[in-house]
């Protein structure tokens, strides 16, 4: 009843990659606080703590749920699934960070938005509004896919999808006071680039 290498591996980044964004956030947010206020401006969470906690919970269950449906059934993920699943993964990470990189200050765990932050609009945002939230969706995917976990797969989902699309609607609202995320942003794909012709 161990985890196979690999997928441990996997479940040990995401824990590591977690960790380092929620240090990137809370730094985030003060940067953004002390800028909001400097410039005279007003910010807002997204949402209510209530929403927040049943994202903090669900990322938890994806590190938890897969790994011990794989340790208890002894699966393993044939090459293939796991090398399909490390894609994914790698795909989300890379979304993740990326939207990291680009919104400096004004990307956050919590959802902040500030009257002042400046809005990007190039990169992968001038095709895709939220893809951030695209990397999280493909993580929702990749780790189970990877433990061979395929109830956590299912019921993961379930819970993860809705959360998501509330978080990312409730942003959404916040971002549209703002008249720069409207002129720049608005037009651009949700989550999947829009095919303009």
């Amino acid at each position: 009843m161990t985890l196979p290498m690999p997928f441990a591996i996997l479940l040990g980044l995401t824990a590591l990659s977690r960790l380092i964004e929620l240090m990137v956030s809370h730094r985030n947010l003060r940067a953004l606080k002390k800028l909001t206020a400097q410039r005279g401006g007003t910010w807002k969470h997204c949402e209510s703590g209530a929403v927040y906690a049943q994202m903090v919970a669900i990322h938890l269950l994806l590190l938890v749920a897969p790994a011990l449906e794989c340790a208890y059934f002894d699966r393993r993920a044939s090459l293939p699934v796991f090398l399909l699943a490390a894609s994914l993964w790698s795909c989300g990470q890379i979304l993740r960070w990326w939207s990291i990189a680009a919104l400096g200050v004004a990307w956050n765990v919590r959802g902040a938005v500030s009257s002042v932050q400046t809005i990007v609009h190039t990169g992968i945002y001038s095709r895709i509004r939220h893809p951030n939230y695209l990397g999280v969706l493909l993580e929702g995917v990749a780790l189970p896919l990877a433990g061979a976990a395929w109830v956590s797969l299912a019921f993961l989902n379930l819970l993860l999808v809705p959360v998501t699309l509330k978080r990312l609607r409730a942003e959404e609202r916040l971002l549209a006071e703002l008249p720069a995320w409207r002129d720049s942003c608005s037009g651009n794909g949700l989550l999947l680039p829009r095919l303009h012709s």
